[in-house]
């Protein structure tokens, strides 16, 4: 089986811009039923990955776990606990082992 067949293409992922607020950001994961988003600047450059795990920490800092709390942070404002980096595939498909 091609590894290829389980990657989402690029233009498909959901993403996040990093002037979202929590809320927004977590109302848009709930809606793909994502556990953890991109996050992008307005010119489309890759900033970093944010989890659930990273709201709840986040709201748990704040002693605030209200949705109406969320609506004022910025992701901007989140640590990136993850340190994820962009990861890029540099290979022609032609060139990757067939498996299966």
């Amino acid at each position: 089986m091609n590894v290829l067949f389980f990657l989402t293409p690029k233009e498909n992922v959901a993403y996040i811009y990093h002037d979202y607020t929590v809320r927004q950001a977590l109302e848009k994961m709930k809606h793909y039923h994502y556990s953890a988003i991109p996050i992008i600047d307005r010119e489309g450059h890759y900033i970093g990955t944010v989890t659930e795990g990273d709201f709840l920490w986040g709201m748990l800092e704040r002693n605030s776990i209200t949705l109406k709390d969320a609506e004022s942070w910025k992701l901007s404002a989140e640590s990136n606990s993850t340190g994820n980096s962009e990861q890029r595939i540099c290979y022609p498909v032609r060139s990757l082992p067939h498996v299966g």
